[in-house]
């Protein structure tokens, strides 16, 4: 199972040659991810990260670019759970663009569950890898 989330292009996202700017992908892929706490998994993100004391900070990122993403292009993307150690967690990213259903770029992002007072990895917490593994796909 996958959590799917829409977005739209905006005319901010795109660099002089009149595509999204590459590193617009990962500001999507991240809007994805708080919108999969709260809607995927029932917990807005910021109040995991205040209430709780608990950080996902990226420890590695990569991406691989298909196709191009003009303005006003919506697009949809997907969040799958590739990979849960103890403490770190690789999640899968799908940018889709809707007209044509043309995948448009794909990212592994790996997060490390970390106690905010010490910023020091800890174990994900049972609760939420339990969520995290509802979206589990292994690649």
């Amino acid at each position: 199972m996958r959590y799917k989330t829409w977005l739209l292009v905006r005319f901010g996202d795109i660099d002089h040659a009149g595509v999204v700017y590459y590193p617009r992908f990962f500001n999507y892929v991240h809007m994805a991810f708080e919108d999969f706490f709260r809607e995927g998994l029932g917990r807005p993100f910021h109040e995991v990260i205040d209430q709780r004391k608990i950080g996902f900070p990226i420890v590695h990122a990569e991406s691989d670019f298909m196709k191009v993403l003009k303005y006003g292009d919506r697009i949809r993307v997907e969040v799958y759970l590739v990979r849960a150690g103890r403490s770190s967690l690789t999640f899968g990213f799908d940018v889709i663009r809707e007209e044509g259903e043309a995948l448009c770029a794909r990212a592994r992002i790996i997060n490390v569950t970390i106690d905010r007072t010490t910023f020091r990895a800890i174990p994900c917490p049972e609760d939420l890898k339990a969520l995290f593994l509802r979206y589990y796909e292994p690649d």
